[in-house]
């Protein structure tokens, strides 16, 4: 954790709030980075089968198992499980940086009107940054006061939070490292089309490969995935057949059409 006193302002403290499962290859990183300045670090693990909680622990960190109740659930746990009066939530694979850190340090000694403040994220694949096709700066409301109200809604996957009083962004950037490969981040999405599904409103026009086309268009030429090489490409193309199947999913839910087997071996193919 920081070192006692760098803050002139000892009452104001910052707590950073962490959920959990199998992430030994990458929390150490984090809990790491984020030491440099939280006073606590609160990591809700959802019973790991790997070393992630003895990882945790063995950095100072906070940890508390909880079974599996969905990402919203999780984090508004570890939010009130929180003893500070700021509070930095961040996904596992987050890690801040030092000019981040920085900036963090100052917001909390010089607190102003805003209680609540959007960072942006650089997306990696392995160590590639992905500048275009949506991936940056992808801003995320994740450092706030205690006293703020925030709380995360209650969403099936892709969870957002809510909080009272006015929001204002930071400068400097998380350091985002998504995924080892853009094979995995193909596996995620497909994993996360039947959960997004469900959030889908009924009665909709479904229209899946119109959708796809859509979304496959706008991030490879609107948000110029295209200048991220192949790798951008290949993340486009993993989002716009999520997109389809996201859909996909919806309509035969609706219709009450149960997904053959060959449909399930189908979504987001390699």
């Amino acid at each position: 954790m920081r070192e006692q006193g760098f803050n002139h302002s000892e009452s104001i403290t910052l707590s950073v709030a962490i959920i959990t499962y199998n992430e030994e290859n990458i929390i150490a990183r984090t809990i790491a980075a984020a030491q440099d300045v939280a006073d606590e670090i609160v990591v809700v693990d959802s019973f790991s089968t790997d070393r992630t909680a003895d990882i945790a622990k063995s950095l100072g960190a906070k940890v508390i198992q909880r079974s599996w109740r969905g990402f919203s659930s999780q984090k508004n746990f570890a939010i009130n499980e929180c003893n500070s009066d700021w509070i930095l939530s961040l996904d596992a694979d987050e890690v801040i940086s030092p000019a981040l850190a920085n900036e963090i340090r100052y917001i909390i000694q010089n607190p102003a009107e805003s209680r609540s403040f959007r960072v942006s994220r650089k997306w990696y694949i392995g160590n590639v940054f992905l500048k275009y096709g949506g991936h940056f700066p992808d801003y995320q409301l994740r450092l706030f006061k205690k006293t703020s109200g925030a709380k995360f809604k209650n969403r099936a996957v892709h969870e957002s939070i809510t909080v009272d009083g006015s929001i204002a962004d930071l400068k400097y950037p998380l350091d985002h490292y998504a995924y080892r490969s853009v094979e995995d981040y193909d596996a995620a999405l497909q994993r996360y089309a039947k959960l997004a599904s469900r959030e889908i409103k009924k009665g909709i026009y479904y229209l899946p490969t119109l959708r796809a086309a859509w979304k496959l268009f706008y991030r490879s030429l609107i948000q110029l995935g295209i200048l991220d090489g192949v790798l951008g490409l290949k993340m486009v193309l993993s989002f716009a057949r999520y997109t389809y199947w996201k859909y996909e999913y919806a309509r035969l839910e609706e219709q009450k059409i149960s997904s053959p087997a060959s449909v399930k071996a189908l979504p987001l193919k390699r």
